[in-house]
């Protein structure tokens, strides 16, 4: 198989993110060389992820036999972006090329699931820690992540890559749901902190009476008393059309199944924002669905109003579970914000 050095890994990166002027024909031929890098460095993620979320599952639900859990590859488009975001980040130093993801009942599972990740044997060497359960970033969003570094006696070769763990509860879930579905149909990364203000401004606040019911720190950024938050609540919502705008989403998407069945091992979600469709194709073999995956990537890598991941999983039911942004789900934040503004 061939293999590319970590010079040329992030000389890809580099390339991706070419803001030089260089000829149309040259543009193209190093995007796609780079392109077809930035798949072979990706994959590469793909066994290490496997193992870490074995992992990550047994601990998961142990504590919480309900624990959804879920792992998946940074599309690349999100990966040039990234790198774009933060010009000093090479390619090789990205900590969230893979990630796996558990969604627990409540606060105090999710620290337990994080203790017992941090005190178990597993020689993967934990590399980074943020806890922004504790410290939430000033958008509002909370969650805590683990980055570990690779470490196999066996498996040498993927030593050194990074996969991201990160730890949410439910309610901590429903909140980034909603700000990804909102910001997939404003074009705009809204959790990148990318977009409206109003729309940021009120997820920021949505997220501190989230962190108040949980009894967790709000942001920094949020001043305010519990009365007049809620208040500003209210307000955004009925003049964003909140809840009208996210039921509209839910009830408009088409969904449609592509070889499915239960024997199903792996699923390529594609989600056609203009169109509102999202068609579930179904695999056994991984290699078939990589390369499935591949060639959609390609094929749309620059056209943002098509979102494509590629997921193992147990069944349809836990495949909306895992994946709701994918399926436009915001039910249960609805059901929150609801009470907020009753």
């Amino acid at each position: 198989m061939k293999t590319y050095s970590k010079k040329l890994i992030n000389k890809a990166g580099e390339i991706l993110i070419l803001k030089r002027s260089v000829t149309r024909d040259k543009r193209i031929e190093l995007f796609l060389e780079s392109f077809n890098i930035l798949n072979f460095f990706r994959s590469r993620h793909s066994f290490p992820l496997n193992i870490i979320q074995n992992g990550l599952r047994r601990f998961a639900c142990g504590i919480d036999k309900q624990a959804v859990i879920s792992q998946r590859l940074k599309r690349a488009p999100s990966v040039i972006n990234k790198l774009k975001r933060y010009p000093t980040m090479s390619l090789i130093r990205m900590q969230d090329i893979a990630g796996c993801r558990a969604v627990l009942k409540n606060i105090e599972q999710v620290k337990k699931c994080a203790k017992k990740l941090k005190e178990s044997r597993m020689r993967h060497i934990l590399k980074r820690e943020d806890d922004y359960i504790l410290s939430p970033k000033s958008s509002g969003y909370r969650s805590y992540h683990l980055v570990y570094e690779y470490v196999s006696d066996r498996n040498t070769t993927y030593n050194g890559l990074r996969i991201e763990i990160q730890l949410r509860t439910k309610l901590q879930h429903s909140w980034a749901t909603a700000v990804e579905t909102i910001g997939t149909f404003l074009k705009s990364s809204l959790k990148s902190s990318e977009g409206s203000d109003e729309w940021l401004y009120f997820f920021s606040l949505v997220s501190a009476i989230f962190a108040d019911k949980e009894k967790s720190p709000l942001s920094r950024d949020i001043k305010m008393e519990k009365k007049e938050l809620l208040e500003k609540i209210k307000q955004l919502s009925k003049k964003l059309e909140v809840e009208e705008k996210l039921n509209m989403y839910r009830t408009m998407l088409k969904v449609t199944r592509d070889s499915m069945s239960k024997k199903m091992k792996y699923v390529l979600l594609a989600l056609d924002i203009n169109a509102r469709k999202l068609t579930l194709t179904g695999f056994l073999d991984k290699d078939k669905a990589n390369k499935e995956y591949l060639e959609h990537e390609k094929k749309y890598a620059d056209n943002s109003m098509i979102d494509i991941v590629l997921v193992s999983t147990e069944s349809i039911r836990t495949l909306a579970l895992a994946y709701p942004n994918y399926f436009l789900d915001t039910g249960y934040f609805l059901e929150q914000l609801k009470e907020i503004c009753e």
